[in-house]
């Protein structure tokens, strides 16, 4: 334990006082507190306690023993044990391996380090949700001195304005939990000064001190090098992240309102699984807009790490080539590719998974409860008429809603006519010999109509087909933008009986399709 002895300026309540007008902390609250014990961490403690009695939140901790350094790891430990009992604060502990984790993960014990903390974080916040059925923020004690080597750090590394923004005080993860970082304004030395206000103990990391990390010998030889120029250097490189942040919400807005008038003029398809959009409307935007544009596309779709400045450039050029079916590949399996005079992208979804559709057959008005429920699909009302208008607008809806949901009525007749009562369609894949009965009974290959329809390459052996045998019935669409081309033989209709208005159920197959 240690005390460092400064004039002291701020004070615990300035600090407490601080994070209450953060208002991010309300009246009864249960909050996650990520507490390691030194400085920063110990100082949100003891400020959070002081706010307890007034709000009457509950403070949940959470200390991750790296193991890293030995004796010290298990004092540190030990400390944050008796400071959670004196004060009645709920501890959960986790012990991690992180030397041995990080050579199997083959990244940096820092890294590593930081997973492992962030993992057993949210872990916490879904215990306390299953006791409170609400989830809890996370709280981290990052300050202002960490802001300004974070935003170095990166700049060494090579970084965009979203780069500089570096960490915010309030922020949603990709997993959906909050975080808050209600220290981010103070400085070090504001923290330690207030921690010798009032007395207070804390745990000192010896390997801070020592240049074995990168962080370190930003803090330690950089920092100090910029301030025997700039004494205010720490100040000036926070401000410089928070220009960043003013222009990176800019930006963010411009290209949110792209998107948005994009779909209104219905130039744009955006799903979680595919996206189309139109290269000559999004063309004559800026270039800084238009990587924007795509930044918060592929986040839409679920790809929210290691989209770096040169997979941003990679679109661009997609958007500015002459070729009419270049592709790129992006991470962790998704695909991007030039279709002629839109550009797609493409989920890792679409690849990785053997079967990306189930199908049902039923002779009656509307799928079964358990069904629909299973699907999460919405059966359109068995009494309103069914036309091609809303099966498009259907098959919009539920795309737009992650579930892309098919409707295909057959005449029982005219397929048993053909094939014999024994059979039944089969939704499979293409397979070499495919073919389709056109309208003026002519066969074409399904090869064929794949070029013809301007299908990319990409996606040829993922669109579902209504199969008998080698013939198919139906191709699927897979952009939502109709309900998919149907044999000549048959015809999508509404299947309700011209006289009476009611459903001839026994004259129709109705076939559901539907994403898995």
């Amino acid at each position: 334990m240690r005390n460092l002895w400064y004039n002291s300026n701020m004070t615990l309540n300035e600090i407490r006082e601080h994070i209450e007008g953060l208002n991010f902390i309300n009246e009864g609250d249960q909050v996650v507190l990520a507490l390691s014990g030194g400085p920063d961490s110990a100082c949100l403690f003891y400020a959070l306690n002081q706010m307890r009695d007034k709000l009457g939140i509950t403070i949940n901790c959470v200390h991750v023993n790296h193991g890293l350094r030995g004796v010290e790891s298990n004092a540190d430990e030990d400390f944050v044990r008796e400071i959670c009992r004196q004060n009645n604060c709920p501890l959960t502990v986790v012990s991690a391996d992180v030397a041995s984790l990080a050579k199997v993960l083959k990244i940096s014990t820092e890294e590593t380090g930081r997973k492992v903390r962030y993992q057993a974080f949210y872990e916490e916040t879904e215990k306390v949700f299953k006791e409170t059925g609400k989830f809890p923020p996370i709280l981290v004690a990052h300050n202002m001195d960490d802001q300004a080597e974070t935003i170095l750090f990166r700049i060494i590394r090579g970084t965009g304005v979203t780069g500089l923004r570096a960490m915010q005080k309030y922020e949603i993860t990709s997993q959906g939990y909050e975080i808050i970082r209600p220290l981010l304004d103070i400085s070090k030395r504001d923290i330690l000064e207030a921690l010798q206000s009032e007395g207070l103990t804390y745990c000192e990391d010896e390997t801070n001190e020592m240049p074995i990390y990168a962080r370190n010998k930003i803090r330690l030889d950089i920092i100090p090098a910029m301030e025997s120029i700039n004494p205010a250097f720490k100040e000036a490189v926070v401000r410089l992240g928070e220009i960043a942040d003013e222009q990176y919400e800019f930006l963010e807005i411009k290209a949110y309102q792209c998107i948005e008038k994009l779909k209104r003029e219905n130039k744009i398809i955006l799903t979680q699984s595919i996206t189309m959009v139109s290269t000559d409307e999004l063309r004559p935007y800026h270039v800084v807009v238009q990587k924007r544009v795509f930044s918060q596309i592929i986040k839409r779709m679920g790809l929210f790490e290691n989209i770096s400045y040169k997979h941003l450039e990679a679109l661009v050029a997609l958007l500015k080539s002459e070729n009419p079916s270049t592709g790129i590949d992006l991470p962790y399996g998704f695909k991007a590719c030039r279709i002629y005079g839109e550009i797609g992208i493409f989920s890792n979804e679409i690849f990785s998974k053997k079967n990306l559709f189930e199908m049902y057959i039923s002779t009656a008005d509307k799928l079964p409860e358990n069904i629909a429920e299973k699907c999460h699909v919405k059966v359109a009302n068995s009494n309103e008429a069914v036309n091609s208008d809303e099966y498009t607008q259907n098959i919009h809806w539920q795309f737009e809603n992650r579930y892309l949901h098919f409707i295909v009525f057959l005449s029982k007749e005219v397929f048993e006519q053909k094939y014999g009562k024994s059979k039944k369609p089969v939704l499979r894949y293409r397979q070499s010999g495919d073919y389709m009965i056109l309208k003026d009974g002519g066969r074409k290959k399904i090869k064929n109509i794949f070029v013809d329809d301007k299908i990319p390459r990409i996606l040829r052996n993922r669109i579902p087909l209504l199969a008998v045998g080698s013939e198919i019935i139906w191709i699927a669409d897979l952009t939502g933008r109709s309900n998919g081309r149907l044999s000549g033989d048959f015809q999508i209709e509404n299947p309700k009986a011209k006289n009476c208005g009611e459903l001839d159920n026994a004259g129709w197959f109705r076939i559901d399709i539907f994403r898995d």
